[in-house]
């Protein structure tokens, strides 16, 4: 008969279950690191994705705002800028979309009509949720072979344009609106621009862009502030709907509010975020836990 040596001893059941629940402890704390890890990836690229694209809309707002009342050529007759940016800018709204054009003083437009003296203009959008619209115009002239180069100042805004006049005295004004509209293509609310070129020597070459340019989409609010002056060096910025005198208003701090692309990126439905202090926004479907950010700039004109 084999003996057994007492030394020859296995794991006894209590050890196993002990072992079985430190290595299921450590695996888990594994698995939550990993996790973690993951979705702070996760956000971190969703955080830069919209930042990516809020400095792309803000830059080429900032650089198109910058334009707003310049004038090539102060010289037109009368010579003064009344003449120049003359009344009849006309907006009109239709299905969430916007037209701008120019039919004269008699036939003015159903959301606005520009004013003599106003360069700006801004007024609630009728289809977005507490957004705004926003239309600037400025001067251009070609140069002395009757060309405009607008590659050089490249702005998706003015895309398709033709601007050779073929005379180097023709004057052309350009309109842009700015809004916010409902996409069902990508699901989203989308920042829009369109353009309108008016040539104040050739009324039958004045031509509005086909079709209305996005900028980005996943738009929350457009939402803008105007610095309006009383005629001395006091400016205060005020919205809309608050603005006493366009003539005055002489920049603009415009405030983008997006959502992330993706759903699921915030641990808890995200609370209301406030735009420049002022306006509390309850997110649309908070449901998703996307997350939500404001980014701004502040344009001052050139006029």
């Amino acid at each position: 008969m084999i003996k057994l040596s007492k030394h020859n001893t296995g794991f006894t059941l209590i050890e196993l279950m002990i072992a079985v629940v430190l290595s299921s402890i450590f695996i888990g704390g594994i698995t939550q690191v990993f996790s973690r890890t993951a979705q702070n990836f996760r956000t971190q690229r969703t955080l830069s994705n919209m930042m990516e694209d809020a400095r792309f809309a803000l830059d080429k707002m900032n650089s198109e705002f910058r334009r707003t009342g310049f004038l090539t050529n102060r010289l037109l007759p009368n010579g003064t800028p009344d003449f120049i940016f003359h009344p009849g800018i006309a907006v009109d709204y239709n299905a969430g979309g916007y037209t701008i054009r120019n039919n004269g003083v008699t036939t003015p437009g159903n959301l606005f009509t520009m004013g003599t003296t106003e360069t700006i203009r801004g007024a609630i959008n009728p289809a977005g949720p507490a957004s705004d619209n926003v239309i600037i115009r400025y001067q251009l002239a070609p140069d002395a072979t009757g060309t405009i180069d607008f590659n050089s100042e490249y702005s998706p805004c003015t895309n398709g344009f033709s601007l050779n006049g073929g005379s180097n005295t023709d004057q052309y004004i350009i309109s842009i609106i700015f809004y916010m509209g409902a996409s069902a293509t990508v699901n989203s609310n989308v920042l829009y621009c369109r353009a309108f070129k008016e040539n104040l020597d050739n009324a039958a070459s004045n031509q509005l862009q086909a079709t209305a340019v996005p900028l980005i989409s996943n738009v929350e609010r457009l939402r803008i502030l105007y610095g309006e002056t009383d005629g001395t060096n006091n400016m205060a910025y005020k919205a809309s709907n608050q603005v006493n005198n366009w003539a005055n208003v002489k920049s603009a701090r415009i405030s983008l509010a997006l959502r992330s692309e993706e759903s699921n990126i915030s641990v808890n439905a995200p609370g209301n975020y406030t735009i420049n202090g002022q306006f509390s926004i309850a997110p649309t479907n908070a449901g998703e836990n996307r997350l939500y950010r404001v980014f701004s700039t502040t344009a001052a004109f050139r006029n």
